[in-house]
């Protein structure tokens, strides 16, 4: 894989975490859902830079089961790639935890994790990236199935940035990734522990982006109970394609095909 440039926006250095594996460095990710069903919010913490095994750059995800009492420091559990039943294996800057989302993805009650490994070598589509959810269940999540990427091939880190929303409003959970490339997709609901989801919708962007989308997230924006979609991107500042103009646009959620955006900047 290519050596890129990596931001470490947040280091796990707090006692609750200190007994976890190898280097734990995080990207800026602390999601709270109910993965164990059991009433109380437990978190998930990405460590996509952190050494597994002698693989460095792995990645892992890290998870706390809340309580009635908060956060139960005992009651974790560390996944990356070799952990049973998540698709993969842990290699050189696969960085798996890259982004994660949190939704309900199959209906069945428990909150289920979605994880980006955006260095993720597939076959030879070198940095194409992969996504794997991690399914909610009584004992806490467990086990895994992959999301299809919709342009393999492309070396395009499918799964970079991750966000979940019903940008439909048919009560599925639907799942988006944003690329390297001047595009976003939006996989919809629902999805299955065989790996059935929805169609695959590409949305791409009113420009050209320097580096890809750097930021995804799902909201209801004018209240029509279906999630809207919000990117983020750079576009060149000057003709000669130096410097970086931050870009934000939104996506109204629909069940047909997406229109044009309202731009932010």
């Amino acid at each position: 894989m290519r050596k890129r440039t990596l931001l470490l926006a947040a280091t796990l250095t707090t006692g609750l975490l200190s007994a976890l594996p190898g280097s734990a460095f995080a990207a800026p990710s602390g999601l709270t859902g109910d993965f164990n069903g059991d009433g109380f919010g437990d978190i998930a913490f990405a460590a996509p830079y952190a050494k597994v095994g002698d693989q460095g750059m792995a990645g892992y995800v890290a998870v706390v089961y809340g309580s009635a009492t908060g956060l139960d420091p005992a009651n974790r559990t560390v996944i990356d790639q070799s952990s049973a039943g998540v698709p993969g294996t842990p290699e050189a800057e696969d960085t798996f935890g890259s982004a994660l989302a949190i939704a309900d993805f199959d209906g069945d009650g428990y909150a289920d994790l979605a994880v980006g490994a955006s260095g993720e070598d597939v076959d030879s589509d070198i940095d194409g990236g992969t996504v794997a959810i991690l399914w909610g269940g009584a004992s806490g999540l467990a086990g895994g199935t992959t999301v299809k990427d919709p342009a393999a091939s492309a070396h395009d880190e499918w799964g970079r940035v991750l966000t979940a929303g019903d940008f439909d409003g048919d009560g599925a959970a639907d799942l988006a990734s944003g690329t390297t490339a001047s595009h976003a997709y939006v996989v919809r609901g629902g999805f299955t522990r065989s790996g059935t989801t929805g169609s695959a919708q590409r949305i791409g962007l009113p420009q050209t982006a320097k580096y890809g989308i750097d930021a995804i997230k799902a909201g209801d924006t004018n209240g029509d109970k279906k999630a809207d979609l919000v990117l983020t991107y750079r576009t060149a500042l000057n003709e000669d394609g130096s410097g970086d103009w931050s870009k934000g646009v939104a996506y109204l959620g629909t069940s047909g095909a997406w229109r044009p955006p309202y731009r932010a900047a």
